[in-house]
């Protein structure tokens, strides 16, 4: 019982450092934008991504809002050009003209 008070303890003392941390560097963004690939209408995408941007703002402390792309290109331009932080291209990205 008294070890697990301690781990206990040291997990939750770890959390806060880690929250106060990211709260007091000026760097760190208040949100970030996530761009994501549609394979199919962008209500299903959000419905299905919106577990895993929820567990990403729980996490990092900051608003994660969706931007869905309609192709690779799109989703690449949108990291290119900043209009998203972050973002999934899924598994198998094709190029044409390359080899």
């Amino acid at each position: 019982m008294h070890a697990f008070r301690v781990y206990t303890t040291m997990v939750l003392t770890l959390l806060t450092w880690t929250g106060l941390t990211q709260a007091a560097d000026p760097t760190w963004p208040k949100e970030l934008t996530f761009a994501l690939l549609s394979t199919e209408s962008a209500p299903e995408v959000t419905r299905r991504w919106e577990p895993i941007l929820a567990q990403l703002e729980k996490d990092l402390g900051v608003k994660v809002k969706p931007v869905i792309a309609s192709d690779y290109r799109g989703t690449i331009e949108a990291l290119k050009f900043k209009k998203a932080e972050i973002g999934h291209l899924g598994p198998k990205p094709t190029f044409k003209g390359t080899k």
